[in-house]
């Protein structure tokens, strides 16, 4: 897992499919809606979505195959990040989807502002966050 701004990717060592995502968003200045096929192994499926406030409900998700990338361009996003072994599946893994739901409490917070990304490996479990904050950085 890396966290940090997109201005310091040159301080990484990615693999050849994230360093291209990543480079991509690096001169995004907004994001289309469709999926975008950067190669036969790297795509970017943009999500957007209307900040909600924090629920008492902790749903985790994961993916076996592709890493998961966030990258912001506007507004913040808080994402928990939890181990394996912390939660319990919640429902069975969507290989059409690559995706499987957790449930639990624990992990770490971390708060994403424009320009800030964070990678997320298969073996990590992560939840979402929705929730527009004013603070300033």
């Amino acid at each position: 897992m890396i966290f940090d701004n997109i201005a310091n990717i040159k301080r990484y060592t990615f693999d050849e499919d994230i360093r291209e995502i990543l480079e991509y968003m690096a001169h995004a200045h907004s994001m289309p809606e469709e999926k975008i096929e950067l190669s036969d192994n790297a795509f970017i499926n943009p999500v957007s979505f209307i900040s909600k406030e924090r629920s008492a409900e902790k749903i985790f998700e994961s993916h076996t195959v592709y890493a998961d990338i966030h990258f912001i361009l506007e507004g913040c996003e808080q994402i928990t990040v939890a181990l394996r072994q912390e939660l319990c599946p919640a429902e069975k893994y969507d290989e059409s989807k690559d995706i499987v739901f957790y449930s639990g409490n624990g992990g770490t917070i971390f708060t994403l502002y424009p320009g800030d990304f964070l990678t997320v490996i298969p073996v990590k479990r992560m939840r979402l966050q929705l929730r527009r904050m004013n603070a300033p950085r």
